[in-house]
């Protein structure tokens, strides 16, 4: 992937590491080279006789595989937060081993309530050191592949306003906004590694987050490959 924001080594760690099935891996570079028999390449690329193109399960959009990975409204409420709750409870997990303790409060998930009104006060993660009065708000995406430059600055925008309240209503002298994106095939950012440093988690996190996502997203892609088209 030609982007000067994409950090292609871990990128494609995956595909150096050995943790996945050479079937999968194969399958993961199909995904990426768009080359699955959605109903769009099939009629644009295979150039079959297809009637329609339309996605088999919403009949709203194209099927193309990007709609299948991370576009399909049908999805979004189960296989997509399955897959996006994966990659979130690794970093959780790892923030609870070492972060939890009489000086640190962790928030899975919850609203943070302000004077005023914001309408995106529901991260992720909120970490909160009450010892150095500094406040993280973590967020985790995991967007195709097109969309992961952009999705990192939605985050960053999206939760300045609750950031800007929180800290004058805990009374913090820090507040830092980290976004977690990885895209529906492991591609990621050259920020991912700052930001775990930011919150002083290992590199290796990366790559179980990476694992999971893919083995997400390649069962996702099965799973509605297999749907009977209505």
């Amino acid at each position: 992937m030609q982007n000067p924001h994409i950090d292609t080594q871990l990128s494609y760690k995956w595909l150096h590491s050995g943790q996945l099935f050479p079937e999968t891996e194969g399958f993961v570079l199909a995904i990426q080279d768009k080359v699955i028999a959605t109903k769009n390449y099939r009629k644009y690329i295979l150039k079959e006789k297809i009637e329609t193109d339309t996605c088999r399960k919403c009949h709203q959009y194209p099927e193309t595989i990007e709609h299948i990975t991370g576009g399909c409204k049908l999805l979004a409420g189960t296989d997509y937060t399955d897959r996006h709750n994966t990659a979130a409870k690794i970093i959780h997990q790892e923030l609870a081993l070492k972060y939890e303790n009489e000086n640190c409060k962790l928030y899975w998930d919850r609203t943070l309530h302000t004077d005023k009104t914001i309408i995106c006060n529901r991260p992720d993660i909120t970490l909160l050191n009450k010892t150095q009065k500094h406040t993280y708000i973590i967020d985790i995406a995991i967007p195709n592949d097109s969309n992961i430059v952009q999705k990192e600055t939605e985050k960053i925008e999206k939760y300045t306003p609750l950031a800007t309240e929180i800290k004058e209503v805990w009374k913090q002298e820090k507040i830092t906004i980290i976004p977690i994106i990885m895209s529906v095939t492991g591609i990621t950012t050259k920020s991912f590694k700052q930001h775990l440093k930011t919150i002083d988690l290992p590199l290796y996190i990366h790559t179980n987050i990476q694992k999971a996502v893919i083995l997400k997203t390649t069962t996702i892609v099965r799973k509605f490959m297999q749907y009977t088209d209505m």
